[in-house]
């Protein structure tokens, strides 16, 4: 996990690298970074290199995606936004709230069906399958699947796999991903959907 989370890191600090005259730029002023909440780990990371190479540290604030497009919509001041979904990015866009030629798309993810540690589940999740009885009580963890980019995701690849249907009244929607690893981390939720 720590190694990927340095390979997120490394892939986003070299990406972000033609964002350093902007920050450079307002060398006494801490940039603020809008980013989704999927990222924490990497941003402090980044962040972290960044103060100690003598800049000022950046200023991250971290939601899920949906929240940070409406907040930039009604006036909140950004340096840098990363959005974990194109959709969100194109609605800001679309407000005229970026400047088109500083757009690109840094990482990529996958998601994953995940189970608290001490209570390890196998799941052959293919077209069909039931995760009813591996659920027994409790809810499937995940984002919210009508906002948030990684429980879009999470509901279309349900969707896919045609488990939706089952599954739809038993979702605890989280605000942002990293919610639902919450709920699962504290075995309030027996699975949950997250990013790799």
């Amino acid at each position: 996990m720590r190694s990927r989370i340095f390979q997120v890191a490394l892939a986003l600090s070299a990406a972000l690298l033609p964002c350093q005259r902007l920050f450079a730029e307002s060398s006494t002023k801490a940039p603020l970074v809008l980013a989704a909440a999927s990222l924490q780990e990497s941003l402090n990371a980044i962040a972290d290199r960044w103060a100690n190479a003598g800049h000022v540290r950046p200023v991250i604030a971290l939601a899920a995606s949906s929240q940070l497009a409406r907040q930039i919509e009604a006036g909140a001041p950004a340096d840098l936004f990363i959005s974990a979904d194109e959709q969100w990015m194109d609605d800001v866009a679309a407000h005229g709230q970026i400047v088109p030629s500083t757009r690109l798309n840094l990482v990529g993810n996958a998601l994953v069906l995940i189970a608290p540690v001490h209570a390890p589940q196998h799941v052959n999740l293919k077209y069909g399958a039931s995760i009813l009885s591996l659920l027994g009580g409790g809810r499937l963890a995940m984002a919210d699947p009508d906002a948030v980019p990684a429980g879009i995701y999470g509901k279309a690849a349900m969707q896919n796999l045609g488990l939706w249907n089952s599954v739809r009244n038993r979702v605890a929607k989280g605000a942002n991903v990293r919610s639902a690893l919450l709920l699962v981390d504290r075995e309030e939720a027996p699975l949950g959907i997250v990013y790799a």
